[in-house]
């Protein structure tokens, strides 16, 4: 009989549905499809126990690349709160129901059970393509937003796109045969599809009871072995007893039935206990802080904030928006202050523990918490823990392995009244964090035990961290620290000057008076032939209104709508000089930029490390993005013409003291320093931008200077022609090698005329430098390869303590001559900004290779082929 029947009559062209005359298709689908259902359940299985504890690392984590437990525990794993892998479970099985279906017709003449039979087929093929699709999807998001990929997801691959293949070449002959004739048994209800559709509600609701009654017990399993302080993925039952594992039997969590069984009694034990951990009267270790206020209330449970009704304002930068108001529970934060609900500011910090600027930031604030212990300020802290296991937006990045139970233990120490105590002790022992230690922090903490070790693993506790990170995601906060003061981004671990000069804006604020800077009447723009006279604390001093311009005699000339010099400070000192004039004190820098006479709070001789006394920018109190020119690339941002943004200047007239070019100040060389910022110094383009850079010899696209006097030294305006001033150059690429003479270290001379008839390399490195480690292993094989060529190497080390450049050359064993440079000379010559810099230099002296950084998987290979074209 022919397998042409009335399902395939509605293809009159081209190959028709039917069923084939040999089952083994069939029981090749079969293979597959249980193969699949087994990597489902496996998938779902991982899941569960890298959400619950019951393990750290899975044996298909790999490393790098190829890491499922990186997949599973991302959030693109989940689809209503279930593992994606639960889904696969219901779909093979009933797809095995179809193929049981086109079993049956194999060999019949029964034209119904034919029919049903190529229905079944189309069925499967329509199913399968779908699942083909959405495993394309799944990795593309492995690919671009995890970053690693799960060995049994590729497995589910496989399982789908064979399946399909063999649906389609036993029954429906093509994907358009296929979904065409499902569509239109679909429509007709025809058999089997009400029955398939059965299957489905059935096998997808035995699938979900056994998830979730899986998560359960394990749940409960993970609790009970809290409380007894084993971490869930250490332990074991011994008869009725939960043990530590012996070694020999490693991670079984709850994989053994007695595991379970014993999971589901403590589960009954568990009920006993409270469900709400009510703030206990544990004191903290001799020595330590008092006891900070615990939440009133019932705490336990979480609130449901309204995430929709923070106020996001401001600019969204790559730190987040520069104002956002973090909605606060006012019952049951942690703050720390005199009188929280009474507080006119509030400085909220987003914080990991792993982290190491939190570290310097909390480090940074406790001070400023003592100072302001009487002013009506609170500080509260908002948990960003950045780890994929709480944290769902750290996929792929597997740096603080413990922040998220870092994270629940502070929670859970501040319901017992104890979590600043806590957090400084985290912040303390930061190296020494993981789930062992933190048990043994919490009993030194006299904590009532029963109650942490609940609360460590409970879903509350769990549900206000997630919280806490979507309030961050509000904020557009990725990273760690971040620091809002009444509702203002004060980025990174931010100095003390800077917080409390924050703080202190806020209470003037609250107060109703001026924020200190703004809104002043803005002085007339000048030629630059004068100077702006500015009150100091003692007496009146003279600065340029611009940037310098070097003349080409070597003078210093303010010069507008040009691109002020790059120099390094003995020439800048030098120009001034001849100007009749002299560099600036950090004192007349950071009173001119401010527009108040400066203090020295500390007495440590120094200006720009203290809280300032007027604006912390020149053109206001607050930061605003691309007022100055501070927001350029890191390694290849340009300076812009003096004077051409406009609004970057203070209300006396003074351009580009933020950003733009860094500036030189002090003549005594002991107490020089850069004031200011560059093009990419962004918020830290400050007044108070102190960047001292060792080397008085140092130059590049960063440093520049302007200079102050005692009395207005008149410029003449022929000399701000452009025509008269020395060109400014950006990079000595593709021109002759600058003029120089250095000495290595075996007293050999070197100068510019050392580079020619040789192919030349010459390296700037430091002891200090990570990506210079990685690199000198290359040189060293490249100078043994191509030694004999024509090709040589010199060594540049720039450590302020000579020595130290040649024991890390020797440390490597650098087979090349070796030039110290502790002043920065050489490296400003070469216009050198960061470690490692690297110059190819041709026979003829011109300079055809400069690169910055290394990363071997980039460069290594970039680098020798540069050598071997110029040999």
């Amino acid at each position: 009989m022919s397998s042409t029947t009335e399902a395939g009559k509605a293809n009159p062209t081209g190959a028709q549905p039917g069923v084939p005359d040999n089952p083994n298709l069939i029981y090749a689908m079969y293979a597959l499809l249980a193969v699949g259902i087994g990597i489902a359940i496996y998938l779902v299985s991982l899941k569960l126990k890298l959400d619950t504890g019951l393990i750290d690392q899975s044996s298909c984590n790999f490393g790098g690349a190829f890491n499922c437990d990186k997949v599973a525990v991302s959030d693109q794993s989940k689809m209503f709160d279930m593992p994606i892998a639960l889904f696969a479970i219901p779909t093979y099985g009933v797809m095995a129901y179809l193929a049981w279906i086109a079993q049956k017709a194999i060999g019949t003449d029964d034209e119904e059970t034919r029919a049903q039979g190529v229905l079944a087929l189309c069925a499967i093929a329509a199913i399968g393509s779908l699942t083909v699709v959405h495993a394309m999807y799944l990795a593309y998001v492995s690919t671009v937003k995890i970053g690693a990929y799960c060995t049994f997801c590729m497995g589910l691959y496989v399982v789908n796109i064979g399946t399909t293949a063999l649906a389609i070449l036993a029954g429906p002959k093509t994907i358009g045969n296929a979904i065409q004739t499902s569509l239109e048994a679909l429509a007709a209800v025809k058999p089997p599809i009400p029955m398939a559709l059965v299957m489905v509600v059935l096998l997808g609701g035995i699938s979900w009871i056994g998830f979730d009654t899986t998560k359960a017990n394990w749940n409960a399993f993970a609790v009970e072995c809290s409380k007894v302080n084993i971490p869930p993925n250490k332990c074991c039952t011994e008869g009725d007893k939960l043990i530590e594992c012996p070694e020999d039997k490693g991670q079984v969590a709850a994989a053994n039935p007695q595991v379970v069984a014993a999971a589901q009694g403590g589960a009954q034990a568990g009920a006993a206990q409270p469900t709400s951990a009510q703030p206990g009267t544990a004191t903290p270790p001799t020595g330590g802080p008092p006891p900070s206020p615990p939440p009133t209330g019932d705490c336990f449970k979480p609130k449901k904030l309204d995430l929709g009704a923070a106020k996001v304002s401001g600019k969204k930068t790559e730190d987040g928006y520069s104002e956002y108001h973090t909605p606060l529970d006012e019952e049951c934060e942690f703050f720390k202050g005199k009188d929280p609900k009474n507080a006119k500011v509030t400085v909220v910090k987003y914080a990991d523990f792993q982290c190491g600027y939190c570290r310097y930031l909390a480090l940074t604030m406790d001070p400023v918490v003592k100072k302001y212990a009487d002013k009506p300020v609170r500080f509260v802290m908002k948990n960003f823990p950045m780890n994929v296991k709480c944290n769902p937006r750290m996929a792929g990045y597997d740096k603080h392995p413990f922040a998220c139970e870092a994270s629940f233990a502070a929670r859970c120490a501040g319901l017992q009244g104890k979590f600043w105590e806590f957090h400084d002790h985290l912040y303390a022992n930061q190296d020494s964090i993981n789930n062992e230690n933190i048990t043994k922090w919490a009993q030194s903490f006299k904590f009532d035990m029963a109650k942490f070790n609940h609360c460590i693993t409970a879903p509350e506790t769990k549900e206000f961290i997630r919280q806490e990170i979507q309030i961050a995601f509000r904020a557009g906060i990725y990273g760690t620290p971040r620091t809002y003061i009444n509702g203002r981004l004060v980025t990174g671990s931010a100095s003390k000057s800077i917080l409390e000069y924050h703080i202190d804006l806020a209470l003037k604020e609250a107060e109703g008076k001026a924020a200190g800077g703004g809104g002043e009447q803005v002085a007339a723009k000048t030629d630059g032939t004068t100077m702006i006279k500015v009150n100091g604390a003692n007496a009146a001093f003279w600065i340029d209104a611009y940037e310098g311009s070097l003349s080409k005699s070597g003078k210093a000339v303010q010069a507008p709508g040009v691109v002020p010099a790059r120099i390094n400070w003995y020439d800048a000192k030098s120009a001034c000089e001849k100007a009749g004039k002299r560099l600036c004190t950090e004192e007349e820098w950071v009173t001119a930029c401010a527009g108040k006479p400066a203090v020295d709070d500390n007495n440590n001789g120094m200006f720009g490390d203290d809280t300032v006394e007027g604006r912390m920018y020149p053109y206001g109190a607050f930061y605003k993005v691309g007022t100055c020119n501070d927001n350029g690339d890191k390694y290849h941002g340009k300076a812009v013409a003096a004077g051409s943004k406009e609004q970057c200047r203070t209300p006396s007239g003074i351009f580009d003291m933020g950003g733009n070019i860094a500036e030189w100040v002090n003549s005594d060389k002991d107490k020089i320093t850069l004031m200011g910022g560059h093009s990419s110094s962004t918020e830290r383009a400050a007044c108070n931008d102190r960047a001292y850079s060792p080397g008085a010899g140092r130059r590049n696209q960063t440093t520049g200077f302007r200079c102050c006097a005692d009395a207005n030294i008149k410029t003449a305006k022929a000399e701000l022609d452009p025509s008269r001033l020395e060109p400014v150059i950006e990079t000595y690429k593709f021109k002759p090698s600058p003029d120089f003479e250095a000495e290595t270290s075996d007293g050999k001379k070197i100068t510019a005329a050392s580079f020619k008839g040789k192919a030349t390399l010459l390296n700037f490195f430091a002891s200090w430098c990570g990506p210079c480690k990685k690199e000198m292993p290359y040189l060293v094989k490249h100078q043994n390869n191509y030694g004999k060529k024509g090709f040589q190497i010199f060594g540049v080390g720039v450590d302020t303590d000579a020595q130290a450049s040649l024991d890390f050359a020797k440390e490597y064993k650098a087979n090349y001559s070796i030039i110290t440079d502790p002043e920065s000379v050489l490296m400003g010559t070469f216009m050198v900004y960061s470690m490692p810099a690297t110059f190819l230099i041709d026979k003829k002296g011109v300079i055809q290779y400069q690169s910055t950084g290394f990363k071997p998987e980039e460069d290594a290979a970039r680098l020798e082929d540069a050598i071997k074209r110029l040999l």
